[in-house]
This record gives C-alpha cells, sequence and structure tokens, in this order.
C-alpha cells in the first residue's frame, strides 16, 4: 500500500527553507549596505586623564584629517581605521589610540595619552627655586623633554606643563631612562616622598642629589643604586630625625652611606655650637 505524502513536514521543511535563504539574502545585504555607508562624523575621548592636557579633541581630529582631509561622508570601506590609528601614533603625545566605527556612523577614536613622570630641564640651576618655572609655559630648548613611566622621551608642550619632578644637569638621554626613572617610580610610589622631592641633579660624575620642597638642604644621594634602601633612611630620617630637631638645622643629608645618614650643619649653626 502506498503511502500519503506527509504535508505537513513537508510544508514545514519549505519554511525553514525559505527563511534560512531570506536570513542569508538579509544578512549580506546588511553586510553590503553597511560597508556602503558613510562617515557621519567624528567622535574622540581622550581616556586616561582630566589632569594632563598634551592633547585634545581638536588635535587629534587635526591628525586624522591629515590621513584623510575629506573623511565626513567617506564610504566606510575606503576608511582604513588601523591606518589611521598608525597615523596618531607620529603624534609624540600619544601612547596609544583605538579608532573603530560606532553605530552611530560616527568614527570613534580612543586616545591614552604619554603621561610624563619626569622633566629634563636644561636651564635650572641646581637649588633654584623651580616653582614659577615648572608652573607656567616656557621657551623650550633641546634639552627640555618629558620621560614617561615607560622610559620613553617626549618634547615639551607649549599648552601645558605637567608638575613633576625636573632633572637637572644634562644628564645623557640613556641615564635619564634607564637609572632616574626607577628612582623616580619609588618616590612617586611614596605620599611622603612624592610632596617632598621636587628636583633631581646630576653630576657629570652621573652623582645624584635631590633637592626637597621643603628645607634647605640638599640630599646627597650618590650613585644610582639601591634606591629603596637609601630612600627608605631618608624617610626615616625625616621622621625620627628632622621632625625632632627641626628642619633648618643641616645644609645637606647624605644617605650615600651603607647603614647610616651623614649631616653636615649650616656654617651658622656650626658657629653657634663653637661659642
Amino acid at each position: 500500500m502506498r503511502r500519503r505524502p506527509n504535508w505537513k513536514n513537508i510544508s514545514f521543511l519549505v519554511l525553514a527553507l525559505t527563511l534560512a535563504v531570506l536570513s542569508v539574502f538579509l544578512l549580506i545585504r546588511t553586510d553590503s549596505s553597511e560597508r556602503e555607508s558613510v562617515c557621519h562624523g567624528i567622535h574622540v575621548s581622550i581616556c586616561d586623564t582630566l589632569d594632563e592636557h598634551f592633547i585634545s579633541e581638536q588635535d587629534v581630529q587635526s591628525d586624522i584629517l591629515k590621513k584623510y582631509p575629506k573623511i565626513i561622508g567617506m564610504r566606510k570601506k575606503n576608511i582604513n581605521t588601523a591606518e589611521l590609528e598608525s597615523q596618531l601614533a607620529k603624534n609624540p603625545f600619544i601612547r596609544k589610540s583605538e579608532c573603530y566605527f560606532a553605530p552611530s556612523g560616527n568614527l570613534a577614536v580612543k586616545i591614552w595619552q604619554r603621561l610624563p613622570i619626569l622633566r629634563v630641564f636644561g636651564n635650572v640651576e641646581v637649588n633654584a627655586d623651580i616653582a614659577d618655572t615648572i608652573k607656567y609655559p616656557v621657551k623650550k630648548s633641546q634639552t627640555d623633554y618629558y620621560v614617561d613611566e615607560e622610559g620613553k622621551r617626549f618634547p615639551t608642550s607649549p599648552k601645558y606643563n605637567a608638575q613633576v619632578i625636573i632633572v637637572t644637569g644634562n644628564p645623557p638621554t640613556q641615564f635619564v631612562c634607564e637609572k632616574l626613572v626607577p628612582l623616580v617610580r619609588l618616590i612617586r610610589a611614596d605620599i611622603f616622598l612624592r610632596d617632598e622631592i621636587q628636583q633631581i641633579d646630576v653630576s657629570p660624575e652621573l652623582n645624584i642629589i635631590l633637592i626637597p620642597t621643603y628645607g634647605e638642604h640638599s640630599i646627597i644621594f650618590g650613585k644610582a643604586d639601591n634606591y629603596a634602601e637609601k630612600l627608605a633612611k631618608l624617610k626615616l630620617f625625616y621622621e625620627k630625625g628632622l621632625n625632632v630637631i627641626g628642619w633648618g638645622r643641616y645644609q645637606s643629608i647624605n644617605i650615600d652611606y651603607e647603614n647610616q645618614v651623614v649631616c653636615t650643619r649650616k656654617e651658622i649653626e656650626r658657629n653657634k655650637t663653637n661659642q
């Protein structure tokens, strides 16, 4: 006996096949439409901090327009976001960028700035009052530059001066990046030392002197070694020594000796002792 076809199952299979074909068609059409759609605008976000202003949204847009002068209205498929990121990487103040198209049709650009932890300042002398110098923009020279936490050098900006530790003495850039960056990291990691140390002077022999924010003494650090040990001695001396006997007695504090701190009194203090 011949079986009758199950029209219910056949109808279900035909419907399923039709829906599958329609879905593929719509996907292809949507993808084609997306690729053919145009860039409606540029939206830039500076992601890392609100306190540093080395670069603005307008600066980033200008860099993008160097690559694509007529980007507004261009088809998205003709805009290479990877090439845009490479273009932005040429800006010395940009550490990282991400470019992609948002559902709105705008080109979304996320920027992370290169943030400094120290500044090599060639025109400042040791023991100078640098508060005003670092507060306001100054004419930059070849010896003025910033270094970030990764040890990367980048130029100063006529628009903005970061409040960071100043390095004087014109030390070699390699010494700054390899030897001073680890020292400054430790200083910045300690709340007390971060507020107390404002300047690092480097001699031609590459000996280090720290200049404090408070007090008229200098801190003889010596060679670029034993950072943690020397800073721990300094902090302990401040807390247990200067806070007790006063901050105006000594001309210099030497923390270069092992397991001890050697201080030199000011001339006026020596005269008082001899009277």
